[in-house]
């Protein structure tokens, strides 16, 4: 009896870990990268000093796997129905069975108790992160656009960290940072829609992998460009140096282009494989 009992203890715990992504942190990761680039700027325009720098870096990245863990939990209740019918979803804990609603829904009320526990400061942009994670699931629902909401809520780290370390937005530096990491997401996560075409077509969900049809690359492209363009703005609103900006613009202007390259919009299997090859994109859906 007490190993059958560990047993089921041990698959539980299990379920609930795979609820939440853990042994795939690549969402974490995107969402972590947002608030390291607002903590970044913002200690460059403050001057913080290193100590702080890595108090903050550690701060949130606890934020956002926490963040991640309650968007995944949101995103699974909402979509099992539809999970079920996705041949790369199926085998998720809810839509399989494995865990019941009833059960997801008490684990999201102690999520959420987490999540408001780590409010260090009473900044009003902490708070407004909680409704876009709920939103997300459901603008699959009323538009072919669901990853442009995506944009919103897996970037909103940038204005958090800016506030939480350096105060009054500075708009010149966080508005393109901000429109920047939106491009970035579009660019990504449709690469990451790609895989689920047929299934959502099917079953009747919006997403930009659908909507753009054979215009994926061209607009891949567009976002990819925008993306560096308005990051390299921002740098330089924020004072850091010209050299360094060419080398970030440079370096990320090759890699986005490479990835246009390696990809077939009309092959998921590219998709895949371009995502399992680089850990950073991993399972970016919250």
């Amino acid at each position: 009896m007490p190993e059958k009992k560990s047993i089921t203890i041990y698959s539980t715990t299990q379920n609930y870990l795979d609820l939440i992504r853990f042994s795939k942190p690549g969402g974490t990761l995107l969402i972590f990268l947002p608030h390291i680039y607002g903590l970044t700027v913002a200690a460059y325009a403050r001057k913080l000093q290193l100590e702080e720098y890595i108090d903050w870096f550690f701060k949130l990245f606890v934020w956002s796997f926490v963040a991640r863990s309650l968007g995944c939990t949101i995103n699974d209740m909402c979509d099992y129905r539809y999970d079920r019918e996705v041949e790369r979803t199926k085998d998720r804990p809810l839509a399989s069975g494995k865990i019941s609603l009833f059960g997801a829904g008490l684990f999201l009320v102690f999520q959420s108790l987490v999540y408001f526990a780590l409010l260090w400061t009473p900044d009003r942009n902490l708070l407004i992160a909680f409704p876009l994670m709920f939103m997300y699931p459901l603008m699959k629902r009323v538009t072919p656009f669901p990853q442009a909401w995506l944009g919103i809520a897996m970037n909103w780290g940038v204005v958090l960290a800016w506030t939480s370390i350096y105060g009054p937005i500075n708009q010149g530096v966080i508005a393109p940072l901000m429109a920047g990491l939106w491009a970035w997401t579009m660019f990504y996560d449709t690469i990451y829609a790609c895989q689920d075409r047929k299934d959502d077509l099917r079953i009747g969900v919006g997403s930009s992998a659908i909507a753009l049809q054979s215009a994926i690359k061209p607009y891949l492209s567009l976002f990819a460009f925008a993306f560096t363009a308005l990051f390299t703005v921002a740098l330089r609103a924020n004072n850091h140096s010209l050299p360094l900006v060419a080398i970030i613009a440079g370096g990320t202007t090759i890699e986005l282009a490479w990835q246009i390259i390696i990809i077939d919009p009309m092959d998921p299997s590219t998709c895949k494989r371009k995502l399992a090859n680089r850990p950073l994109d991993k399972d970016t859906e919250a």
